[in-house]
This record gives C-alpha cells, sequence and structure tokens, in this order.
C-alpha cells in the first residue's frame, strides 16, 4: 500500500518532467529534419499549422518531406538549418516565442528569426 501511495505521490512529477520545452522540441525538429527523418520531423508541427501548410500543397509528411528535400539540397540552407542557435525564449502559459539565430550562407554575417511555439498535451510544437 505503501508503494502505491508512494507512485501517486511521485507520478505527477515523473509526468512534469517528461514534459518537453519549446527549446528541446525545436532542437528535435531541427535534428529530424537533418538526419532526414521528415515523418517524425512532422510531429513537431501543429495542426493548426498543418492545415496552413495544406492550403501550400504540403499535404502530410511525404509532401513535407518533398519539400524540405528540396530547400535542403540547397547547401546555404543546410548549413544555416545545421548551424541554428536559440537565443532566448519568452513563454506565456502555454505559447512561447523562441528567437532563433542563424548563419545568412557561409559568412558571419547573422540574421535573427522569431519561432512561435504552442503547447499541446505535453509536448510543444511550431506554430506558423
Amino acid at each position: 500500500m505503501r508503494f502505491f501511495l508512494l507512485i501517486l505521490c511521485f507520478l505527477p512529477v515523473f509526468i512534469q518532467g517528461c514534459a518537453s520545452t519549446p527549446e528541446s522540441s525545436l532542437n528535435d525538429f531541427r535534428t529530424a529534419a537533418v538526419k532526414q527523418d521528415y515523418n517524425k520531423a512532422w510531429l513537431f508541427i501543429d495542426d493548426n499549422s498543418k492545415q496552413a501548410l495544406q492550403a501550400r500543397g504540403i499535404m502530410d509528411a511525404e509532401s513535407f518531406r518533398q519539400h524540405l528535400e528540396r530547400l535542403l539540397a540547397n547547401g546555404d540552407y543546410r548549413f544555416q538549418f545545421e548551424n541554428t542557435g536559440i537565443l532566448s525564449s519568452r513563454l506565456n502559459g502555454d505559447n512561447a516565442v523562441l528567437t532563433i539565430e542563424f548563419p545568412v550562407a557561409q559568412g558571419k554575417e547573422k540574421k535573427e528569426l522569431k519561432i512561435n511555439m504552442v503547447k499541446r498535451g505535453l509536448r510543444w510544437k511550431i506554430s506558423l
């Protein structure tokens, strides 16, 4: 009985510990895309954003794969994607804004971009 009560006490802590962060989700998305695991990368896109992508002809994980492959075939885009860093994050409940920095082409100049994230269940997803 004590073991059962102990499990009940620590279960919420364990579940919270399993929750992703906006930063980890963005990094996992980037890692999946670079490793060409497009099905996994597709899972990091929020459902509302998937609908917006579908309006642009990106209907599912397969067409998402084709789109990313075309982008990453360009050496400059691949370099930018692989060398993106997260500068800051701002949380507001189930929403977050990450500021990322990426190199311009192969040069030393850097650009910043804001990425919106939304929490769905225990996972953070990219919101376009």
